[in-house]
């Protein structure tokens, strides 16, 4: 039990991070776009600049936490399955070994 309490507190633990840094990126978009309206700047450069910090943001931030997150959830799971079969039967011999994760073409 302990440590699927583990596993939920190191998910809590991430959420906490990514509703910050979202927070943060979303006071950057508002000063960037402030910026934007006091200069008078060369529009491509910073389409361009826009789309690279959201492809950033995006595939290296958000993909890392949801994976975390995923991965915490399925740890969680496992020891309170485990748990239930040993309070279930004194006998049972919990498994270990890596639950792996889920490649993105078998995710539904």
């Amino acid at each position: 039990m302990r440590q699927a309490e583990f596993a939920i507190g190191q998910f809590n633990s991430r959420r906490q991070y990514e509703w910050k840094v979202t927070i943060g990126l979303w006071a950057l978009i508002a000063a960037f776009v402030a910026f934007l309206r006091t200069q008078n700047p060369q529009f491509d450069q910073f389409l361009i600049l826009g789309i690279i910090v959201w492809i950033l943001y995006s595939f290296f931030w958000l993909r890392g936490v949801w994976v975390g997150n995923q991965d915490d959830k399925n740890w969680a799971n496992h020891y309170l399955k485990e748990a239930e079969k040993i309070f279930n039967n004194t006998d049972h011999i919990p498994q270990t070994g890596k639950l792996g994760r889920k490649r993105l073409k078998d995710l539904p």
